[in-house]
């Protein structure tokens, strides 16, 4: 779409047509218009029009087939018909053909201007969506992030909406997730993206230093502040700020961070003059905040000041239908080794990769590939180049590598891990598993029976 929004109008009635541009024009769109209806779909395949106004009633070619042939020329075109004979029947008709909103004559121009705000604010969400699909279809990854399931896509979608937004961010997920992944993806997609993205994990520092490090610090403010420091906020002036481990903030910083957030402020250490800031808070977190704050270790007024949005990461047990993608990401990264190429995960090695459950999350994906790579003595990495963890099932109670039971047994496991996550995916739906898992119901059902599997546990 182009920054001024472009619609097309389609009516036989000329005065129609110069109101409606001049009204248009008012509420800042630029306006084509036609009596035509086969001059109008012309119109549509040479300009970037963004939305349709076409009239029910028309000589020559009428409104419902406008709509058609628009539709077969472009399945996203954004088209509003207009009549003064307005029926159920009409409008059924237009809405089942792909019209966005139906409009009666004699048009009211305060409803008129809702209308089209509205229908041009969802085209540009949908357009951008539409976009964002294509890019993690074409790509599997979007922004650093890669996976291709309905829980990745989840999140695309929230980056998306959440990113050219001023609001505070939390994001909560388990430890090897992509928190700081997508904290950097929001701050590339903002309006922000001019400025520096500035990172600092909570966790890994004393308080004091945490303290100097966030708000900076005068000289000889304490023992060892030999110069005047500037504080990671000061320095994301303009950008984003990224809080990871939030949760191991002492409350007193807390405080500290709650006011700079309100006040946009913030007062270095050993200094009574604030400095003014402008900049966004992305923070992180491993743990559960609401319960930290439930249990008073964590402040209420920061919890609902961090949580203006909120997005939760899965953890990757999951989206496993993600594994092999990742995977064979990082073996695109780690994969040459001297004059050795690792350009191959054997078929073996991947169903255990996708059988386990991944504790570390992708973190410990990336690492475990990374270790394989070092290890293989072949072009591809096979089951005895992973670790201990991957290549043990429970047994009866105990521990068994993969490759110490026999053949039979081994099969017979991994048929179980398969048809659970196949019925995890579904929902407990049998049909929907046997769908997934390229086999008929009847044959499904069977090989539940034969391990014992009912479907009520996986809904």
């Amino acid at each position: 779409m182009v920054d001024k929004p472009r619609i097309l109008t389609i009516d036989d009635d000329l005065s129609l047509l110069r109101f409606l541009k001049q009204a248009l024009s008012e509420f800042g769109v630029e306006a084509l218009g036609t009596q035509s209806g086969r001059e109008g779909i012309a119109l549509y395949g040479e300009e970037n029009v963004d939305l349709v106004l076409v009239d029910y009633m028309m000589p020559e070619m009428n409104g419902i087939e406008v709509l058609q042939q628009l539709k077969e020329k472009d399945p996203n075109a954004v088209v509003l018909l207009m009549t003064g004979n307005a029926s159920i029947e009409s409008a059924v008709e237009a809405m089942k053909l792909g019209a966005v909103d139906y409009l009666t004559k004699p048009l009211d121009v305060d409803h008129l201007e809702i209308v089209i705000q509205k229908t041009l604010r969802h085209q540009r969400q949908a357009e951008k969506l539409r976009l964002l699909e294509d890019q993690v279809i074409r790509q599997g990854s979007f922004e650093g992030l890669v996976g291709v399931s309905a829980e990745m896509h989840r999140v695309y979608k929230l980056i998306d909406r959440v990113a050219e937004s001023e609001a505070t961010v939390l994001i909560q997920g388990e430890t090897g997730t992509g928190k700081e992944l997508v904290a950097k993806a929001l701050h590339r997609r903002s309006g922000r993206v001019g400025g520096r993205f500035v990172p600092i994990n909570c966790g890994a520092l004393a308080e004091s230093i945490l303290e100097s490090e966030l708000f900076g610090h005068e000289k000889g403010a304490f023992t060892g502040a030999i110069r005047t420091k500037k504080g990671l906020i000061e320095q994301a002036d303009g950008g984003t700020l990224f809080l990871d481990e939030i949760e191991d903030m002492s409350p007193g910083l807390q405080v500290k961070l709650l006011r700079a957030i309100q006040e946009r402020e913030v007062l270095p250490v050993g200094s009574d003059q604030t400095i003014r800031v402008d900049f966004r808070l992305v923070a992180a977190s491993n743990k559960n905040l609401r319960s930290l704050m439930d249990g008073g270790t964590f402040r209420s007024d920061l919890f609902y000041r961090l949580s203006v949005a909120n997005l939760q990461l899965p953890p990757l047990k999951s989206r496993r239908e993600d594994i092999p993608l990742l995977a064979n990401h990082f073996l695109a990264l780690y994969g040459k080794t001297g004059k050795q190429q690792i350009s191959e995960i054997a078929s073996e090695a991947m169903m255990l990769l996708q059988a386990y459950a991944w504790p570390g999350n992708v973190r410990e994906l990336e690492n475990v590939v990374q270790q394989a790579v070092l290890l293989t003595d072949g072009p591809a990495i096979v089951p005895g180049d992973l670790p201990p963890q991957l290549v043990a099932v429970e047994a009866d109670g105990a521990s068994v590598a993969w490759y110490d039971m026999p053949l039979k047994d081994a099969q017979d496991k991994l048929e179980r891990l398969y048809l659970e996550e196949m019925l995890k995916r579904a929902g407990g739906r049998v049909a929907e598993a046997a769908k997934l898992a390229g086999v008929n119901r009847r044959s499904f059902y069977s090989k539940m029976s034969r391990y014992d599997i009912t479907r009520l546990e996986h809904r």
